[in-house]
C-alpha cells in the first residue's frame, strides 16, 4: 500500500506539471528563478556533434552561429524529468512559427550517447513531431561532456553527474546565456526570446 501511495503521488505530480505547462505556467522550485540566472562564464565549445539525421556538425560555429538557441539535456529512454523539458519544446516550437530554424534553434543534447544513435534520435524526434530547427544531438562522450559543462548544464565534465537535473539554457553569442532550473513554461521562454530578438 505504501508503494502504491508513492506511485499515486508521483503520477499526480507529473500530471500537474504537464497541466501547468499547457496553461503556460512556469514550474520552478523557486519563483525567484523564473527570470533565469545569467551565466557570465558560459563557453560554447566548437566540438563535433552528430544530429538525428546522422550529419556531423560543429556545435558553435556551424550549428548555432549567431542565432538564439534554447538548449536542454535529454536521452531517448528517460522517464523522469527530461520528458517534461522535451514536452516544453513541443509547445515552444509551435509558438516560434517561422522563427524556428531561422532566428532560433531548439537543441536537445544527449547525456547517454551510447544509447542515442542517430536512428534512435530520429525515431524519438518523429514521436515528438519535431519540426525543422529542433535538433537532437549526440556524439563522442568527451565532446558532449565539454559542451554541456561549458554551457552550464553539467556541474562538471562528467555525464554521469547529470542526475536528471532539469536545466534549460537560453541565449546567444551576442546576448550571453541564461540558465533556468526546473521547468520554465514555453510562454516564459518565448518572452525571453522575444526580448533578445528586440535587443539585437
Amino acid at each position: 500500500m505504501k508503494h502504491a501511495n508513492i506511485a499515486n503521488r508521483q503520477s499526480r505530480f507529473w500530471m500537474w506539471v504537464a497541466a501547468a505547462l499547457i496553461l503556460g505556467v512556469a514550474v520552478l522550485p523557486n519563483p525567484a528563478l523564473s527570470a533565469g540566472a545569467m551565466l557570465p562564464d558560459a563557453t560554447l565549445h566548437d566540438l563535433p556533434v552528430v544530429d538525428q539525421d546522422g550529419r556531423v556538425t560543429r556545435f558553435k560555429s556551424e550549428l548555432i552561429g549567431e542565432r538564439i538557441a534554447v538548449v536542454i539535456p535529454f536521452y531517448t529512454t528517460c522517464t523522469t524529468a527530461y520528458p517534461i523539458l522535451v514536452f516544453t519544446f513541443t509547445r515552444l516550437q509551435k509558438m516560434l512559427a517561422e522563427a524556428l530554424g531561422q532566428e532560433v534553434l531548439l537543441i536537445s543534447v544527449s547525456v547517454e550517447p551510447k544509447i542515442d544513435t542517430p536512428n534512435r534520435m530520429k525515431t524519438f524526434a518523429k514521436r515528438q513531431k519535431a519540426e525543422n530547427g529542433w535538433w537532437f544531438l549526440s556524439g563522442e562522450k568527451g565532446d558532449l561532456e565539454k559542451i554541456l559543462y561549458g554551457i552550464g548544464i553539467l556541474p562538471s565534465e562528467n555525464l554521469v553527474e547529470h542526475n536528471h537535473n532539469p536545466i534549460t539554457i537560453l541565449g546567444s553569442a551576442q546576448t550571453g546565456w541564461r540558465r533556468y532550473h526546473g521547468f520554465p513554461s514555453p510562454t516564459l521562454l518565448l518572452d525571453e526570446i522575444g526580448r533578445l530578438q528586440a535587443s539585437n
